[in-house]
């Protein structure tokens, strides 16, 4: 519980969080989650007074992908139908399951997520760096998480992706 495990490319994190939900993190932005259960108050204790010690998540081989609390319950799972199936967090915040032959058999927040305005990022003028950068463009820039790719104007707009399409970073159509 609490572990992360990244994109390939370390931009986006999946982790089980001790409140029972299953979320994507985009630096510290949560941009997809199971919304399962309750949310813990400062002192960490669960508001909805259920037990979530030793959740785990685990891909069974039978292809389905599970949370399970220490009873062991199920409290979620999404059920492939496809023996073998393996989860995959995309380098675009997309959570899969694929089968054996790596065909799609389920998907969430994949490929569609976009910011057209930069609400989950930093805007600088038409530069929306992506928010574990903590600033914009600058001195520095390429230092910060993300490197230079997510976190300096020039690269981003080299890159020419556009927010409509795309997370940040990404260049925000004027």
């Amino acid at each position: 519980m609490g572990e992360s495990f990244p994109s390939c490319n370390g931009r986006f994190h999946l982790t089980l969080q001790g409140d029972g939900n299953l979320v994507i993190y985009d630096g510290d932005a949560a941009i997809w989650a199971t919304g399962l259960l309750g949310t813990m108050d400062s002192a960490g204790e669960d508001t909805t007074g259920t037990d979530h010690t030793d959740l785990a998540l685990k891909m069974n081989s039978n292809g389905k992908l599970s949370v399970y609390d220490n009873h062991p319950n199920e409290i979620f799972a999404v059920d492939t139908g496809s023996p073998g199936a393996y989860l995959k967090l995309t380098d675009r915040g997309g959570l899969e399951l694929r089968n054996s032959a790596a065909k799609l058999v389920w998907s969430r927040n994949n490929p569609t997520f976009t910011d057209p305005t930069c609400s989950t990022g930093i805007l600088d003028d038409d530069v929306c760096c992506a928010a574990s950068c903590g600033s914009c463009g600058g001195t520095g820039c390429e230092t910060r998480p993300g490197g230079s790719a997510a976190c300096c104007g020039i690269p981003i707009q080299r890159a020419g992706v556009a927010c409509s399409g795309s997370a940040p970073p990404c260049v925000v159509d004027g």
